[in-house]
């Protein structure tokens, strides 16, 4: 008797435990939906048409800006009405546009074309799909032919069209210090074009993390020559 009940109580124990396991599991599973849901929520600024879209990635709201003629000459006002406002999906260089244009006002002219915004946001997915088709892979690996093949054939599309990327940025120098002994004794690194890119587009760094990174100063003159190292890299991603 005493042996059969010290057995149940064991396997009560574990039943417990695994029941306090599934739960946690699930706590977790929903908090992380929950998560995925809060990140793709439209601002109440926002027109009701936009509907939620947790893919579309981090947005921001967007109140487009017009010139209209008055009396007393071109005025700037706002194209949409509150309520109504776009959203405007806030990639790397769009947060780069839109604290340029908050610092420069009515003198804001766009650093980057529509092309060289595409082109980041292109090299941004495929990196994030590469990062995450390494772990795919070795999960899958030694299963049923069928899911890993299709999951392993997708990886080596993304491969290719990421090293082509790369290859067509090449190993131009986005950054480089005149007097290499004087910079080279404080610890200046040369900032490659293929860092700056993937630094700024896929892991969303600003110029000035990718500039202490690299142990240079932050000087409005570094930015410049960044935002030309950068336009040039994204124009050669589609052969401009």
């Amino acid at each position: 008797m005493g042996s059969g009940h010290g057995r149940d109580l064991e396997k009560s124990a574990a039943w417990a435990n695994r029941v306090a396991d599934r739960i946690e599991r699930a706590e977790a599973e929903a908090s992380r939906i929950a998560d995925v849901v809060s990140r793709g929520a439209v601002p109440g600024e926002c027109s009701p048409k936009i509907i939620p879209a947790p893919a579309r990635g981090p947005a921001v709201v967007h109140r487009p800006v017009e010139a209209v003629l008055t009396d007393n000459g071109p005025r700037l006002r706002h194209g949409t009405e509150q309520g109504f406002h776009a959203l405007l999906v806030n990639s790397p260089l769009q947060r780069m546009e839109i604290k340029a244009q908050n610092a420069m006002g009515e003198d804001y002219t766009p650093r980057y074309t529509t092309w060289q915004h595409k082109a980041a946001f292109d090299y941004a997915m495929v990196a994030e799909r590469m990062a995450k088709g390494r772990m795919k892979c070795t999960n899958l690996d030694g299963l049923a032919r069928g899911g890993a093949e299709s999951v392993t054939d997708a990886y080596v599309i993304d491969k290719e069209r990421y090293e082509r990327m790369r290859e067509r940025i090449g190993l131009r120098v986005a950054l480089r210090f005149k007097g290499s002994k004087a910079f080279a004794k404080q610890g200046r690194k040369l900032i490659l074009c293929l860092d700056l890119v993937e630094r700024v587009c896929h892991r969303g760094d600003d110029f000035q993390t990718v500039l202490r990174a690299h142990q240079w100063q932050v000087r409005a003159r570094y930015y410049e020559r960044l935002h030309e190292a950068l336009r040039a890299s994204l124009d050669s991603l589609y052969g401009f």
